[in-house]
């Protein structure tokens, strides 16, 4: 029963001022996504993917030069988040089948793969599955390799439309999340939080945590004030997550910025 608790929250929270915070889910005006028509395409996401690429430090140019030839045809999500954060059970829990599979040496793969949806649009979209960091074991040597090949990635990729920052809704925002948004920053790319292992709190401290990491993700200019609460596990969150997307690939919501 604790854990269906989470239920009575809904999965998604605009904390960006105090109206907003206290705004009705049906708002459409702090929560644009909220609609049918966005649910329904996120249905589709279940329609079946494909990996269409393999990205390693061995052939980041070739893969890039390839995704060069896609602008405007290839729309990406990046989805990365810490270690054990529960990345592949979102990820298979988003595509309705598994496709993403957990290392069995945390922090050691150094790969970005790309799983292109089959959906009905004039346009190819893909998540892509980025190598999980912070790894308490990592040696400082291991975590410069990371940042050093996924900077490349966040940096050169021409499709990367949003990125999808994962983070245990029980630890909240951490040091080694703090750097990434750092870069993401520095990089001019816009990124969403999603909490994850939802089921693990109650309605209660879920909120709690909601509105605490959206007021430390609040301190990064291209974080977006909406966060999102997911439970792989009780199916909490997937849906809505799914309509987000839909109504970011329609109105090219999150795209690569330049100054």
């Amino acid at each position: 029963m604790r854990k269906q608790s989470i239920f009575k929250v809904p999965p998604f929270l605009n904390a960006m001022s105090a109206e907003s915070l206290k705004s009705d889910p049906i708002n459409t005006q702090f929560y644009p996504f909220n609609e049918s028509i966005y649910y329904q395409i996120g249905k589709s996401f279940l329609n079946g993917s494909e990996v269409s690429s393999i990205l390693s430090l061995s052939n980041t140019h070739k893969v890039m030069v390839d995704k060069s030839r896609e602008i405007g045809t290839h729309v990406e999500f990046a989805v990365i988040g810490r270690s054990n954060c529960g990345k592949s059970s979102l990820i298979n829990s988003l595509l309705g089948h598994k496709v993403a599979i957990t290392s069995k040496t945390p922090g050691k793969t150094q790969q970005l793969i790309t799983h292109t949806l089959k959906l009905d649009l004039p346009f190819k979209v893909s998540l892509v599955d980025a190598p999980g960091y912070g790894y308490a074991d990592a040696p400082a040597a291991e975590m410069n390799k990371w940042r050093n090949f996924v900077e490349k990635y966040f940096e050169q990729s021409p499709n990367l439309l949003n990125t999808l920052l994962l983070i245990d809704s029980r630890r909240g925002i951490m040091d080694s999340d703090k750097i990434l948004l750092e870069m993401l920053d520095d990089l001019k790319r816009m990124s969403t939080i999603v909490l994850t292992k939802a089921d693990n709190l109650n309605a209660t401290k879920l909120r709690d945590a909601m509105i605490k990491v959206a007021h430390d993700a609040a301190k990064f200019k291209r974080t977006f004030g909406l966060i999102f609460a997911t439970s792989s596990k009780e199916h909490y969150g997937i849906e809505e997550l799914q309509a987000y997307l839909s109504y970011s690939l329609l109105n090219n919501t999150g795209a690569y910025i330049k100054e």
